[in-house]
């Protein structure tokens, strides 16, 4: 008991206070390019933008971030290639998170024509009412025509092929690792 009686209330306020800006001075905050997403699971901090020394300027044509389409040159033949595009060695083209699911998918390379690349997250639930998500990025001619309203479809980048074999790659999604949210979602 003489130790409590020595502490003074004023003296556990302040130290109580320096914890508080000590926490606040650790914890990571959104800036120009960059956004954090708190979940239970855990936090996730996006870059969307590029600091100095590589990556697309803002204003900039070109995307380079999570699931970046390409044309690459392998061997003696040309594909299509998704990858993360600010890391060029990394097995991940980027991360999709369903409800408070994190799901990484894997660089995924085709053979060129024309056609959509797209990311696509399917729902299903087995005889006993449990659900599991199937979740990977397509290289199809045109998107898929189901409307089934647990299924859903990002279009990342379109490709064209002219009759001469010049591609042209259009990126559409430039916004990072993708977030899904629906009714569905668990």
């Amino acid at each position: 008991m003489d130790l409590l009686s020595t502490i003074h209330p004023l003296e556990i306020k302040r130290k109580i206070n320096e914890l508080i800006r000590e926490v606040n001075r650790l914890t990571p905050v959104a800036g120009s390019g960059i956004s954090i997403a708190r979940y239970p699971s855990g936090t996730v901090v996006s870059a969307t933008g590029s600091g100095s020394g590589s990556g697309a300027s803002p204003g900039s044509d070109e995307y380079d971030g999570p699931f970046t389409v390409e044309l690459i040159q392998e061997e003696e033949k040309q594909l299509i290639r998704c990858r993360d595009g600010q890391n060029e060695n990394s097995a991940c083209a980027g991360y999709i998170r369903v409800g408070t699911l994190l799901r990484s998918v894997e660089v995924r390379s085709w053979e060129v024509k024309s056609g959509t690349v797209y990311a696509e997250v399917l729902y299903e639930e087995n005889e006993s009412g449990e659900g599991s998500y199937t979740i990977d990025i397509y290289f199809e001619e045109s998107l898929p025509e189901d409307s089934d309203p647990k299924r859903w479809v990002l279009r990342i980048a379109e490709v064209s092929c002219d009759e001469n074999g010049i591609c042209t790659i259009s990126q559409i999604w430039e916004n990072g690792d993708i977030e899904v949210s629906g009714r569905w979602v668990r």
